[in-house]
């Protein structure tokens, strides 16, 4: 991707961040966002101190489509992200929280539980650029509302 490109994507997510990492705040986390830096590789989104005093990592993704729950979810899985970024990974992300076009409502996935994920070969219209991705089923997604 080339990088004006991916500053406005990461640009245009800011609010599904904040929203996120408010939500998490008001469910009694330590919340810390993070920002980017440019020239150096995206670590996450979002870190939440856990119970046990561990800072989980947290990635938003935020769809142009609506939803409120696995019911009127349009799809049978949610493209997650490109196999390779997953695989270099130092720490990979406890959890990826897909919001709605509205960020009125989430659906968690549990990055701690790769099992069942699929690996599909896609092609990127915006990039042009064709590549393996995981994604996980609707039935392995937990939703939630936001409000």
């Amino acid at each position: 991707m080339n990088e004006e490109r991916f500053w406005k994507r990461l640009e245009d997510s800011k609010e599904a961040h904040w929203r996120i990492g408010q939500w998490f705040f008001i469910q009694g986390y330590t919340v810390a966002l993070c920002p980017p830096i440019k020239g150096q590789r995206d670590n996450g989104d979002i870190f939440i101190e856990s119970r046990k005093g561990e800072w989980d990592r947290i990635e938003v993704k935020q769809r142009n489509f609506h939803f409120t729950s696995a019911h009127d979810f349009p799809h049978d899985d949610i493209f997650i992200c490109n196999c390779l970024s997953w695989d270099r990974a130092k720490e990979k992300p406890h959890q990826y929280i897909i919001c709605n076009q509205n960020i009125t409502h989430a659906a968690s996935i549990n990055g701690l539980d790769s099992v069942g994920w699929l690996r599909k070969l896609i092609t990127d219209n915006h990039l042009g650029e064709t590549y393996f991705a995981y994604s996980c089923p609707k039935e392995k997604m937990e939703f939630f509302s936001l409000d």
